[in-house]
């Protein structure tokens, strides 16, 4: 996609360094999938984490700096 998307997996902690293997309270399993948009220069962030009560977030971020910050956070699409 030439660096116009990526897509970040999470699972926390380790399958191996979880008790009994069973997913419990902290634990997460959840996805970011990033694109560039080049009319604001800006990424466009999906956070998708199923595990949790709120399971999605769209929000958008842009460089400043050297580091990604956000700029705002979208409606909620779910």
């Amino acid at each position: 996609m030439k660096e116009r998307a990526t897509q970040d997996l999470f699972i926390f902690p380790r399958r191996a360094d979880r008790p009994l293997g069973t997913a419990v309270g902290d634990d997460r399993y959840a996805t970011t999938i990033r694109t560039y948009d080049r009319r604001m220069d800006a990424w466009r962030v999906n956070f998708i984490n199923p595990a949790a009560d709120e399971t999605s977030a769209q929000l958008i971020a842009a460089a400043q700096e050297r580091e990604l910050k956000w700029k705002e956070n979208c409606p909620a699409v779910l």
